[in-house]
Order: C-alpha cells, then structure tokens, then sequence
C-alpha cells in the first residue's frame, strides 16, 4: 500500500499532487528524481520480487514437496511447509494466488482506482471471480478450509457489494 501510493495523484487544476502528501507535486522535482525510482525498486522487489522468489522457490522443490519418500522432503517442509502444506498436491501453488489477491486488495486497486465506484466495482469483479475459482478448485486439504475459505470469499463480495451501495 505505501509503495502504490507513491504513484497515487490528484488533480488540483492543472497541477497533480501526490496525495499522500500533497505539499508534492506529481511528476516534477523530488517525485520524479527521487520518489519514484524508488518506489519502481520497492515495487520490483517486494511486490513482484517475493511472488516471484516463492514461485521459484516451490516451483524448481516441487517434486519433493509431497513425497515422503525423497530425502529432501522433511527440509522443504521445514524451509516453505507453511506455503503449501495446507494445499491438495496439485495446488502447491496456491499461496501465490493468495499472495497476489491481498496485493491487488492493498495496493494495486490504489492505483487502478480514484476513489470513486468504479474502483469497488473492479474489486466486485475480482472477488467474484476468485469465489468461482475456490469454488471450482477446492483447492485445501481439508474440506472445511475450503468452506472457511469460500465464505469468508462470500463475506469479503458482500463488503464490497455494501460499500458500493454506501458510495452511490
């Protein structure tokens, strides 16, 4: 969230100002030279980097994630067990699904959005689709974390749905 509001501005007559801060002007001086190369190097590494890293991560260890039988088994689930222990085999990366909806939850819809309902809106459509996703998939281990998970899914789309109706 701090890292995309450093791309965040607002218009004031024919000026934009960053609204984080609005003693700075977008694009110009100190936003340009200093704030935003830096908030592209935090957006890299944090935001797209850590996805990124787990991927691999979990990816290239893939084959001893889930059989006991490999040596390496006991330390991958020492070293990623709580990025895909909860998950059904086939969905070892689910975690990352996970990780890019909070992403898109706390930052991305920040920058898509300019406060008005449009931004709920897309945040209805992605939510809906993730329901339909978790519903389809059932990606836990567990039957009922897929329930915990599908209604918390249902509580987040009804919240949204609220604030939309709020706004307008």
């Amino acid at each position: 969230n701090k890292i995309c509001r450093l791309f965040k501005c607002h218009a004031v007559g024919d000026l934009e100002f960053l609204e984080a801060d609005m003693s700075i002007q977008c694009h110009t001086g100190a936003h340009i030279e200093y704030m935003l190369p830096i908030a592209w190097v935090c957006m890299f590494m944090f935001v797209f980097g850590i996805p990124l890293y787990t991927w691999n991560e979990l990816h290239k260890n893939r084959k001893y994630l889930f059989d006991a039988k490999q040596k390496r088994h006991e330390e991958m689930k020492d070293e990623l067990g709580t990025l895909y222990l909860q998950y059904e085999e086939s969905y070892w990366y689910w975690e990352l699904i996970e990780m890019l909806k909070k992403i898109f939850f706390t930052g991305m819809l920040l920058v898509i959005g300019n406060g008005m309902s449009f931004t709920i809106v897309i945040a209805i459509i992605v939510q809906f689709i993730y329901i339909m996703v978790v519903e389809k998939t059932g990606p836990y281990i567990r039957d009922r974390d897929d329930v915990v998970q599908f209604v918390a899914s249902v509580q987040l789309f009804f919240t949204l749905l609220a604030a939309l109706m709020l706004k307008l």
